[in-house]
């Protein structure tokens, strides 16, 4: 989860979010940030990646921010499976990540996972790598 500011903008449209956070640091960070924002119905763990400690089919939307990019061998793979794991059968990936154009394997390792690629769109920044 990071700071907590995707949990903080998906928290109104929200029933529960819960982030995951490897790092104490940032999720004592995430969890001051949305404390202070005065916003209800979330939950930051500790937390890999690839070992989620969530049940099977658990979540309508799993965002994995800034995990694939840094992410090297099966790791990615790793990673993408245990987000395939929790979620729901009509559940959505969302992957807002660096990456650059020119990396076209992750569509690949989309497919090997199941997920269709919608809609790709990057975002707006000093360079076209989001």
């Amino acid at each position: 989860c990071g700071s907590g500011e995707v949990l903080r903008l998906l928290l109104p449209q929200a029933r529960l979010a819960i982030g995951t956070e490897s790092s104490g640091h940032r999720r004592q960070l995430a969890r001051a940030r949305l404390r202070q924002a005065g916003t209800p119905r979330w939950s930051i763990r500790d937390a890999e990646p690839a070992r989620l400690p969530f049940g099977a089919g658990a979540f309508d939307l799993v965002i994995l921010q800034d995990v694939l990019a840094p992410a090297r061998g099966g790791e990615a793979q790793a990673i993408l499976a245990d987000a395939v794991r929790v979620l729901g059968p009509a559940g959505r990936l969302l992957l807002p990540d660096r990456i650059l154009p020119t990396e076209g394997e992750l569509a690949g390792r989309l497919a090997a996972s199941g997920f269709p690629v919608n809609r790709r769109q990057w975002l707006p920044g000093r360079a076209p790598d989001r």
